[in-house]
């Protein structure tokens, strides 16, 4: 069985993967994103404000990201007029236009 990884250690890991990119390069999946806006209009605002958006390369030369959770705090920033956003990539998922995506087209300016 392996070994646990110290705190210190898993805290150093964490970091490596956080970083700030712009919101202009976030992309949602429509119905989440169109779902979140009601929600947010409605007054259900995220439940962690703080906490970085975890996300996944779109496969693309822009250098895109795919939100996977964090659509509330991905709205409020862009309300809020922040140009930029604290991200964890999560090496878990596949890169997304590898792994099938429709989303390479709409990134690149084009229609499928």
């Amino acid at each position: 069985m392996a070994k646990p990884r110290p705190a210190a250690q898993l805290d150093r890991e964490i970091a490596a993967a956080m970083k700030h990119v712009s919101v202009a390069k976030l992309f949602a999946w429509r119905p989440k994103l169109l779902e979140t806006i009601v929600d947010i209009d409605e007054g259900r605002l995220s439940y962690s404000p703080g906490k970085p958006l975890r996300v996944s390369h779109l496969d693309t030369p822009r250098g895109a990201f795919m939100i996977l959770d964090g659509h509330h705090r991905a709205v409020e920033a862009v309300r809020a007029g922040d140009g930029t956003i604290a991200v964890e990539l999560d090496s878990y998922v596949p890169r997304i236009e590898r792994a099938g995506g429709a989303y390479r087209s709409y990134v690149e300016g084009e229609r499928r």
